[in-house]
């Protein structure tokens, strides 16, 4: 037995036993594996499968997207020439087509393939494109109904009922562009086919542009409908601004226009100069705080020299105080312009002719900048020439002979350089056009915030040849204050001889003036800190100088230092600023700019937080 025990042969059957009960214990995880593999192995399958069929959908999106990009292409044309029935027609093919798109890529296929390596990327960049597409455009399909009834009505009328939907629109139109591009700033476009990386950037870029804009068109579009007369009938004073000599909010007044507004229908009463608003009555000083009429002093008693400050909302109300101040009817608000206006509006009027001379959207700010003093040396047919260009335009307007899409079209880059600026006289409406970039408003929080005024203290139409560039370096934190600097380089392009008298005019300085410029002209310049901040220094050229006045303007400090610039010549200026820091630090540095001539350029140093 022990034998038999031990005999190979005999303990085999043993051993198949024990394979077969070891099978059977096994078997569990056996099955285990297999279904792993085969799950595998179907899951492979499915993503060949998915990728199959995001590539025949990919062949499918592709003519759509090729539509989309023709349409929106079209779209851009369309509303740039005002050609706001096509625009309709092409933004309802835009919804239609962004729904497709999304439709091709949001099924479960596209889904699975975007967390596959290699082309994942691509896919979930290409289905978040197609979504926020699809999103913005269902958010605009109101739009396809209300933009043709703005692109023109009966005579002069705007429909402001169509205005009020656009506005009622607008806020569904900005929370799709906040969305879209917080769901395309988590797209990873670094690994992404350029094709749609770049789109991806592009659309990103896009709706970053856009936002602003979109954000504040509802309340511009609600001040809008109030001004033309919606709640009932209006009447206003336009004041066109010249900005070769310069003022806060601009230029130097030259000549004004009293138009009004009922329903949507603008028309013009009366166009004059401004020497038949200086009658020798002053312009109340208490119209303005203490602290605006301390820092300017009596020049804000003459018509002249009212708009000085470059917070608009105080020339609106000396000009209110000064026309009441004579006895003439009551005005409901007090919009400004100059020359680039004009310009925009001579493009939707298209050329007029004026004592002789034809002024068009490509000659205008040349024109009445420069080429109208020399084409007519006494002030007084300067002053009558422009209020002729004026009435001129406005008469095309009232005559229902410009199309309010262009018109408005025209104005929108004006208006977003602060050249045109509107206030109202009620308060409720006030407020509301300060929420806007037609209120001009100097903004009085604090943080970290500059600003350089030019206002011509010469007598002068230099302004014309001056440019500015403004830096400002918010700078450092140390021990509860911001250490920075604001510096203004002063720019004149001025030749030394050629020039009408009445452009060289410096009778402060020189006496009468002759044809050729033989003093500097005389900046007066104004630099606005941060809310609170004081003064640590002030150069020029490198040298110490002196602060001609010092004073508040909004909350924020206001020096003052002259500047002497002569033909052709470059001065700088560099104010050390001490801001404290607090709880109210803003994240960002604002730097504004005053409507001039050439227009300021800016820079701003990086701001660095504060611990």
């Amino acid at each position: 037995m022990i034998a038999e025990c031990n005999n190979p042969r005999v303990l085999r059957p043993v051993s198949h036993a024990r394979g077969r009960l070891s099978r059977r214990v096994r078997h569990p995880r056996y099955y285990v594996r297999f279904w792993v593999l085969a799950t595998l192995a179907a899951l492979v399958v499915l993503v060949v499968v998915a990728v199959a069929w995001v590539g025949f959908r990919a062949l499918s999106l592709r003519p759509v997207a090729t539509d989309l990009v023709s349409d929106a292409q079209a779209f851009k044309r369309q509303v740039a020439a005002g050609d706001l029935d096509a625009a309709a027609a092409t933004l309802g093919r835009l919804r239609v087509e962004s729904a497709r798109a999304h439709d091709l890529t949001d099924d479960p296929a596209w889904a699975l393939v975007a967390h596959a390596p290699v082309v994942g990327t691509d896919v979930a960049a290409a289905r978040t494109l197609t979504a926020v597409a699809a999103d913005l455009t269902a958010a605009t399909e109101p739009l396809e109904r209300t933009l043709p009834a703005l692109a023109g009505g009966k005579g002069s009328r705007i429909d402001l009922a169509a205005l009020g939907k656009v506005a009622a629109t607008l806020p569904a139109v900005s929370h799709a562009v906040d969305d879209g591009l917080a769901a395309l700033q988590g797209v990873e476009t670094d690994t992404a086919v350029p094709q749609i990386g770049d789109g991806v950037a592009q659309v990103r870029s896009m709706l970053d542009t856009a936002r602003g804009p979109v954000h504040s068109a509802g309340p511009s579009l609600e001040v809008l409908t109030t001004l033309l007369g919606g709640n009932g009938p209006r009447t206003y004073v336009v004041l066109m601004q010249q900005d070769a000599e310069a003022r806060g909010t601009g230029g130097l007044v030259g000549s004004f226009a009293v138009i009004g507004a009922k329903n949507g229908d603008i028309s013009l009463k009366s166009v004059a100069s401004r020497p038949t608003l200086q009658n020798g009555l002053k312009i109340p000083v208490n119209a303005v705080p203490e602290d605006v009429a301390d820092l300017w002093g009596p020049d804000l008693q003459e018509w002249a020299g009212l708009n000085l400050s470059p917070h608009y909302p105080w020339t609106g109300r000396l000009v209110a105080a000064g026309w009441a101040a004579q006895g003439r009817p009551k005005i409901d608000g007090v919009i400004a312009v100059d020359q680039y206006v004009l310009a925009g509006m001579l493009q939707a009027t298209g050329p007029l002719t004026v004592s002789g001379v034809t002024v068009d959207a490509n000659n205008a700010v040349s024109f009445l900048s420069k080429d109208v003093y020399a084409r007519f040396p006494n002030y007084l047919d300067v002053d009558r020439v422009t209020g002729e260009l004026v009435a001129a335009v406005f008469q095309k307007v009232a005559a229902g002979q410009v199309p309010p899409a262009g018109l408005a079209k025209a104005l929108i880059e004006p208006a977003r350089q602060r050249r045109v600026l509107v206030w109202a006289a009620d308060p409720a409406e006030q407020r509301l056009i300060e929420t806007t970039s037609l209120g001009g408003v100097i903004p009085d929080r604090p943080g970290p915030f500059a600003m350089a005024v030019v206002n011509n203290g010469g007598g002068n139409k230099l302004d014309a040849y001056l440019k500015t560039a403004v830096r400002y370096d918010p700078g450092t934190c140390t021990d509860g204050v911001r250490i920075g600097s604001v510096k203004v380089a002063l720019a004149s392009t001025a030749p030394k001889a050629g020039l009408p008298a009445y452009v060289v005019a410096a009778p402060d300085l020189t006496g009468p003036a002759d044809r050729t410029v033989t003093e500097p002209t005389r900046v007066l310049l104004d630099v606005y800190g941060p809310v609170g901040a004081t003064n640590a220094g002030v150069l020029i050229d490198g040298k110490d100088a002196e602060v001609l006045a010092e004073g508040i303007d909004r909350n924020h400090p206001v020096w003052r230092v002259a500047v002497m610039l002569p033909p052709g010549g470059k001065r700088t200026v560099e104010v050390g600023v001490v801001q404290p820091t607090s709880a109210e630090d803003t994240p960002t540095a604002t730097v504004l700019t005053q409507p001039m001539a050439n227009p300021a350029k800016v820079t701003v140093a990086p701001l660095t937080p504060c611990s």
